[in-house]
This record gives structure tokens, sequence and C-alpha cells, in this order.
């Protein structure tokens, strides 16, 4: 009920402002409410529709975010390099410009974009370095998938730490967004953060999971990098995700985000790990290749289980990873079931962990423990998602749920 009155006084503050100015104010097709006790944004429409509810909704989270998080970590003298960077050799579709645009007129619209730290007021290649935040610093993240014979019930399920940071401007500000309308051939559930529209954490309402980790290859956090060209990794599993059948095969799975990440230019090193009902796979990323990693590469392992941590183990030689060791000890010890997985995730969180999860497509469950500001890792409870209510929240055209 908290988000509800929110976003109400929040268009309302809009129509005032707009009828003071003796216009109408756009419309905001987005809805903010909490699941839970996690905040939940609902938008639709177009591109910049989305962006636009999004910064209005969102416009004291974002700035704080930027401000007190973004430009404060990076710092405002790398910033500007930063930014140059990423406005100069980022490969960013019209659409996710659109709605970076959206997001900035969102923010005017509610109160004003203007950032302390920077000095002036946010603009959309601001939003665009937000973006670019994985390729420009180092972060970590795990992740253990299992499904049939190693999983308990036989079902697909896959246990993932986004180990990122303690900050307080960031774990205040953590929202799942809800992503449907133009130019989306599948809707999207994004675990994130106020002022960002990539994927972290995402799954689409066809079932595909993508899940990304910082890599420690020899790309890792190397500015220079950008200099040749690139898609920011996180927008480009979004659109992969919201793309559906990128391999055009007919199925909507895995493999799609597979082919998506062989498709793009990259810089830096990470890794994606994405399931779907049937399985899961991890794809090794840098600027000069790729590597699809599935549970066949890894003779003497469990043949039906997947670990990814920070370290690439197929398209460069493994290196070793107490985290990996301790998640293949476990495996080894036989099927999982979702209980004895979320408590293996727990033991290989990080201390800087943001957010945890479980997700099970088969079944639509998305269950996410949110780190609350000042808290410990494991604190705060674990919020079921109710990805069918989700979705029939998107096949109602916008209706608020």
């Amino acid at each position: 009920m908290r988000g509800r009155a929110l976003a109400a006084c929040l268009a309302l503050l809009g129509l005032w402002a707009g009828l003071a100015h003796g216009r109408e104010p756009p419309p905001v097709r987005g809805w903010l409410t909490q699941v839970d006790g996690v905040r939940v944004l609902y938008a639709w429409g177009t591109p910049r529709d989305r962006g636009f509810a999004h910064g209005v909704l969102l416009r004291d989270a974002i700035i704080e975010v930027v401000d007190q998080y973004a430009v404060a970590r990076i710092g405002a003298g790398p910033y500007g390099v930063a930014r140059a960077l990423v406005g100069g050799t980022a490969t960013v579709s019209p659409a996710l410009r659109a709605e970076a645009e959206g997001l900035v007129a969102g923010l005017r619209e509610a109160g004003g974009a203007q950032i302390p730290r920077l000095g002036r007021a946010l603009d959309a290649t601001d939003v665009l370095v937000l973006q670019a935040y994985t390729e420009l610093a180092a972060v970590g993240c795990s992740s253990v998938s299992v499904w049939g014979a190693h999983s308990a019930d036989g079902q697909a399920r896959l246990v993932r730490n986004l180990d990122w940071s303690d900050a307080p401007a960031l774990l205040r500000n953590q929202v799942v967004f809800v992503w449907a309308g133009e130019g989306m051939a599948q809707p999207l559930v994004s675990v994130g953060f106020a002022g960002y529209l990539g994927c972290l954490s995402c799954v689409s309402a066809a079932g595909t999971g993508a899940f990304f980790n910082m890599g420690y290859g020899q790309g890792a956090a190397r500015p220079w990098g950008l200099l040749k060209g690139f898609t920011p990794a996180n927008l480009l599993l979004r659109e992969a995700l919201a793309q559906g059948d990128v391999d055009g095969d007919g199925d909507v799975d895995r493999e799609d985000v597979a082919a998506a990440l062989a498709a793009a230019r990259h810089a830096g090193s990470y890794i994606v790990h994405a399931v779907d009902a049937r399985g899961a796979l991890v794809v090794e990323v840098e600027a000069d290749g790729h590597a699809v990693r599935t549970a066949a590469d890894e003779p003497g392992g469990p043949p039906q289980a997947l670990v990814a941590t920070n370290h690439l183990r197929k398209k460069t030689a493994p290196t070793a990873c107490r985290r990996d060791r301790l998640a293949r000890q476990t495996l080894a010890q036989g099927a999982l079931g979702a209980d004895a997985q979320w408590r293996l995730g727990e033991r290989l969180a990080l201390h800087s962990v943001v957010h945890s999860l479980q997700y099970t497509p088969a079944a639509q469950r998305l269950q996410v423990r949110l780190r609350p500001a000042g808290g410990a890792p494991g604190d705060g409870p674990v919020a079921t998602l109710p990805l069918g209510t989700l979705w029939n929240w998107v096949r109602a055209q916008g209706k608020a749920p």
C-alpha cells in the first residue's frame, strides 16, 4: 500500500506541476508497489514511456544512486573519461536510448535531474554510463544451477548471489522491475536498482533467466578496452531476453542468450549463467571471444549441474577458487533440493552481497532476498515474487495488478 500511495502522490505532483505551467503532463505508464516488502515497478508502453515512468516514480532513488554511489565510486575525474568512452564507443539500440531519454524526462517532470557531485543535471549519456558500470569496475558474483538427476525434484533451479557493494545508497534503492510493451516480444522481470535499465538478474515470461557475473580474465576492469567499441553487457542481456528467439530456431531458451553474446562486441571480462526449464549453460565472455561451457565440459563433475563464480574455466585454463571448490564438493554429495541449494548459495555469498535469489523456471517461482542498508549478508526476509501473477498483469495490457 505504501508503494501505491507513493506512486499516486508523485503522479499528483507531476499533474500539479504541469497545470502550473499551463500544460497537461504526459501520462505515467507505470505503477509502483510492494510485494512481500520488496519494491516493484511496473512499466509499459513505448520505450520512452517505460523510461518516463521509471524516472517519475523513482526520481529521488535514482538521484541518490547516481550521486552517492556511481559518481562517488568512480570519482569526478575518471567519471568524465568514462562518459567520453561510453558516449563515443558504446553500441546501444535506439529503443534503449529512448528509454534513457525518457528516464531523464521523468526526473525533470518529478522535480529535476540535478546531480550535486556533477554540478549539473543528468542527461541520457549519464544514464548509459551507469549501465556500463560493470565494464568499468570489478565486482563479484556466484551462481549454481542443477537440473534432472542432480535436482532432488527433477526441476531445473538456479541460486545466485550478486556480490557488489555494501554501500547504503545502493542497498537502499534496490528495485524489482517488470517491463513490458512495444518492442518486447518477451516481458521481463529484473532484480536491480533505481536507474538501472540493464539485466543483472533477469527472467523472461518464456522462462529463460540470465544472471551476470564479473569475470577475472585478462580483460577485467580495463577501461581502455572500451575504445574498440562494445555493447554494454547488461543492456545486451536485456535485449536478448526481450527478443526471445534470438537464434531463430523456433524455441525461446538458454541457447538464445548464448547466441546474443556470440554476435556482439564486448569489453572487459564477464560470465553469464543462463537457465531454462530444461537445463543451464555458462558463457565466458571477453573482448577477444567467448566460450560456452556446459556440464559435458567438466569430466568427473556432476552431469546435470553447473557452477559459476568469477573465474573463467573453459575459455582460459581454470583458476583455483574457494567458492567454486566449495560448490563442487557439495554437488559431489548428491542431488540438491531447493532448501539445500539455497543454503549452498548462502555459503558462497561474499561480504559485498547485494541480493541473493533462487529461480525455478517450470514453477514460475522467483525468491529474492534484498540485503537492507546497514545490514549484514543474510539479513532481510526472503520474498517470493509470484511470476504467474506478474505475467497475467502483462497479459492485461498495462492494467494495474
